[in-house]
């Protein structure tokens, strides 16, 4: 899968906070199927899967598009990934911080031009409004039908309720190495300490 963020990331160390607008980046991601079951098991390894993409994945379009030619090619030789996630963020949290702006109440209208090739077979966008998830798929009308994508949907959030059903097992809020990226252990040696 790709995921895409908005690429304003502290880490570039660049001072953008008088320029208008996203910095997009998009990156390849890839989730190894854990080895135990249960929810906790696979919210660790998305985790760790996402954690370990260096610097929010800006590097990644640069490479692909800016590096050396030998790394241009071997990106560009990746396979595409046809799935992409976009998390928004509290998109009203911002503007309740704000005097000047607030949501609009009208439709945002066509994300994408009639006739414009699609980047992704399906597209997953979440954001959170007035403290609720808000999920939506968008998918071409070519490749897919209006009653696969709903079927989809509901199945999307039926696994995300049983995950926050499953929340409170124990292996789900289970630290891994990621979570401390100062610290240069291993699962195992973090186990270890965290056991005692």
């Amino acid at each position: 899968v790709e995921l895409e963020g908005h690429g304003r990331e502290e880490e570039v160390g660049l001072e953008v906070s008088r320029t208008v607008g996203w910095f997009t980046s998009v990156y390849p991601v890839v989730v190894e199927a854990p080895k135990a079951e249960g929810a906790g098991a696979w919210v660790r390894a998305v985790k760790e899967s996402v954690r370990r993409v260096p610097g929010k994945g800006l590097g990644f379009g640069l490479l692909k598009y800016l590096g050396a030619e030998e790394s241009r090619r071997k990106l560009a030789a990746l396979p595409k990934a046809e799935v992409v996630f976009n998390y928004l963020g509290q998109v009203d949290a911002t503007a309740a911080q704000s005097k000047y702006f607030a949501p609009a109440k009208e439709k945002a209208g066509e994300a994408q031009a009639k006739g414009e090739k699609r980047a992704h077979v399906l597209g997953v966008n979440g954001l959170v409004v007035g403290g609720r998830l808000e999920v939506a798929i968008d998918y071409g009308r070519e490749l897919h039908r209006r009653e696969s994508v709903e079927e989809l949907a509901r199945h999307y959030a039926q696994e995300l309720r049983q995950l926050l059903r499953q929340r409170t097992e124990s292996e789900a809020g289970l630290w891994t190495a990621v979570d401390f990226p100062l610290v240069k252990a291993s699962a195992q040696q973090l186990e270890k300490v965290l056991g005692r």
